[in-house]
């Protein structure tokens, strides 16, 4: 059972990857997050609120190529075969 990582921007440049596999099913998004930080322990101050061990409000979540609304984060589940980024936000101008 495997839940594929996807990695772009600060992320991907941090991991030095564009993917990462997790082994397991039925693993909270939280959860995700908290291994990408154990894996890269720089991604923490990205990932997680400064004040909690909450999801970062900024970051966006998309399963499967859908986005999550922020109310439903931490409902989900991600399941074997789903594929989940956590996309940071845009900047420029």
């Amino acid at each position: 059972m495997t839940i594929k990582i996807l990695y772009f921007a600060e992320l991907k440049e941090i991991a030095q990857k564009d993917s990462e596999e997790l082994e397991g099913s039925k693993i909270s998004v939280i959860e995700i997050a908290k291994f990408i930080i154990k894996n890269h322990k720089t991604t923490k101050s990205i990932l997680l609120n400064k004040s909690s061990d909450d999801l970062n409000p900024q970051i966006s979540v998309a399963i499967n190529d859908n986005f999550v609304k922020k109310n439903d984060i931490d409902k989900i589940l991600v399941v074997d075969g789903d594929k989940i980024a956590f996309l940071l936000p845009l900047s420029g101008g």
